[in-house]
């Protein structure tokens, strides 16, 4: 809410960035534009992470001057490099953007450059439009986001989330196509593309910290770019596409890679291609194991289905056939009590019980009728129906002698039992 062309005020604000920039990595810089005099003051951190302050203040008649600092603010302050030739902040489209609509949000802050920057140029920006008591705005905050920040942020991303085991020798990258249409890695999860760069001649016009993707040391790199120059000659724009693409690319050594990638924000800028490649020899091998082993585990499931299913039939098939032979004999008048104790199914255990109880019944019914006419019965499959026949019968009549003292003194089934 106060102007930072106040000394104290810049100084406190000055202090604030630093100790914030040295605690958050991911963060490249910050800036600070005041909307009344065009003072802008900017922190960052250079390829050592040592902070930087550049000041661009105006020299009247339109005229800005920029200089690039370090150890701004202490005893070893010196200047790195001084420009007189330099751009209004408040011209920048970022700034014009946001003092309108008042209203925070990310821009692709490549787009607005000061010279003293060439070499630590930010690439996304979160703008916060400062107001004063009154809602006038009094100037614009950047929290700047760098290409050597969002490299280390790839990194851990992919170093934390990646599973190595399923890597299959690949790596998830990211790609841009600037304005004067070179294709350049942005994000790479091998720490040492960007903390030494063995040849200049293989990173971009524009920043020596971005390499060219078809001069990349990492092969995996250079053959996707063929694959782009592909889709370029099928009339097709992998910066631009809505669908996810999938293409197979050949490296220096021959070695196949199995590529996946997808555009983001197509028809946006910045135009970036986040893309994922494996060794597509490695990724076969994976798959042919795991049809292996999954046809391993089906054999071994289908033996112990096979021996499960034997000693089911078994438990049925044995006590059935006891069974079946008790029945056989059973009509033939062979009627014996016997017990199963390794049946265990319910419904088999239920007939069991049935044919016991049936066996208790025709011997219940021989006491009234002689077995052979029974056995006859059994024997003859039919059902026995009440018949006469005339035949001639001799008939001897007798008596016992006490028989009525007997039979009073005798149980009826003893009676029965002694006169046969």
């Amino acid at each position: 809410k106060t102007s930072i062309n106040n000394p104290q005020v810049r100084n406190q604000a000055r202090i604030f960035i630093a100790n914030n920039l040295k605690s958050n990595k991911y963060m490249d810089g910050f800036s600070i534009i005041d909307s009344k005099s065009g003072y802008m003051i900017r922190t960052m951190k250079n390829q050592e992470d040592k902070l930087l302050v550049a000041e661009t203040i105006s020299e009247g008649n339109q005229v800005f001057r920029s200089t690039l600092y370090e150890n701004r603010g202490t005893a070893e302050q010196k200047v790195i490099l001084t420009d007189a030739n330099e751009n209004d902040p408040r011209h920048f489209d970022f700034y014009l953007e946001f003092k309108d609509n008042k209203k925070k949000g990310w821009f692709n802050s490549r787009g607005y450059s000061q010279n003293v920057l060439h070499d630590y140029p930010p690439i996304l920006s979160y703008v916060v439009p400062l107001e004063d008591d009154s809602g006038a705005l009094v100037g614009v905050l950047t929290l700047d986001f760098g290409v050597l920040q969002l490299q280390k942020y790839l990194m851990d991303i992919t170093n934390k989330k990646m599973d190595r085991d399923y890597s299959f020798g690949g790596i998830p990258f990211v790609l841009e196509r600037r304005n004067n249409q070179e294709i350049v890695v942005i994000g790479h999860p091998d720490p040492i593309y960007i903390e030494s760069i063995p040849d200049p001649s293989i990173v971009s016009e524009s920043n020596k910290f971005l390499i060219l993707a078809e001069k990349h040391p990492d092969q995996r790199i250079r053959a996707f770019t063929k694959i782009i120059e592909k889709e370029y000659k099928e009339k097709r724009d992998p910066f631009n596409e809505n669908s996810t693409g999938i293409n197979i690319g050949k490296a220096d050594d021959n070695s196949l890679w199995l590529y996946s990638w997808t555009a983001t924000y197509p028809g946006q800028k910045p135009d970036w291609v986040i893309g994922v490649c494996v060794n597509r020899d490695l990724a076969a091998a994976s798959v042919i194991s795991s049809l292996n082993i999954t046809l391993l585990v089906l054999v071994f499931l289908v033996i112990v289905a096979g021996f499960v299913t034997i000693r089911n039939a078994r438990l049925f098939s044995k006590p059935l056939e006891r069974m079946a032979k008790d029945v056989f004999e059973i009509g033939k008048g062979n009627i014996v009590f016997a017990s199963d104790p390794n049946i265990i199914v319910k419904e088999m255990i239920d007939l069991k019980d049935g044919i016991e109880k049936m066996k208790s019944g025709l011997l219940s019914f021989r006491k009234y009728i002689p077995y052979k006419v029974v056995n006859q019965v059994l024997a003859s499959r039919k059902t026995a129906e009440p018949f006469a026949e005339k035949k001639e019968l001799t008939i001897f009549f007798s008596d016992l002698e006490n028989f009525t003292t007997i039979s009073e003194s005798l149980e009826p089934d003893k009676l029965v039992k002694l006169i046969g």
